[in-house]
């Protein structure tokens, strides 16, 4: 999913947006004067580097397929194969997973780990809808059986 207007998005969007402002504000306000280990520190430093070069490598992946928004209903021009694709049929959110992990690994807090877990189920959704849209398209399903969803070789 890329960046296409779309009025059907917007309250899924925001919804992500919200839920993503409230975990790094939790996240800052549940570590205020707590130490953090260098170990816990790097692990999300590399995840969180590791979704900025996912969702870069994604962007340009997909750069001509002209993708929609989550829960926009847009279908793409055309399925993306290439880059990341080659792996995962969902790179950005993967990216956006990795971010979100990265995040976590800071802080180790229950109340995050609820907050991680609604918006992978969100992105999972996205991503179900997604594939619905394009469960039509023949070569979707020779891409489907090659390719993991989110998670390379496991979802």
């Amino acid at each position: 999913t890329t960046l296409v207007s779309n009025e059907r998005a917007r309250p899924a969007v925001l919804a992500i947006t919200v839920m993503g402002a409230m975990f790094m504000a939790i996240s800052l306000y549940l570590d205020l004067g707590r130490p953090t280990s260098t170990g816990w520190l790097l692990a999300g430093l590399m995840l969180v580097l590791a979704a900025g070069a996912t969702f870069e490598a994604a962007l340009r992946a997909a750069r001509e397929a002209r993708l929609g928004f989550a829960f926009s209903g847009i279908e793409p021009a055309r399925i993306v194969t290439r880059g990341p694709y080659r792996l995962v049929r969902h790179p950005l959110y993967a990216s956006y997973t990795l971010f979100w992990l990265g995040c976590l690994a800071v802080s180790l807090h229950p109340v995050l780990f609820a907050i991680f877990a609604a918006l992978v189920g969100i992105y999972i959704a996205a991503a179900i809808g997604e594939e619905r849209q394009l469960s039509s398209v023949p070569e979707y399903a020779a891409y489907r059986a090659r390719s993991a969803m989110i998670v390379p070789f496991v979802l």
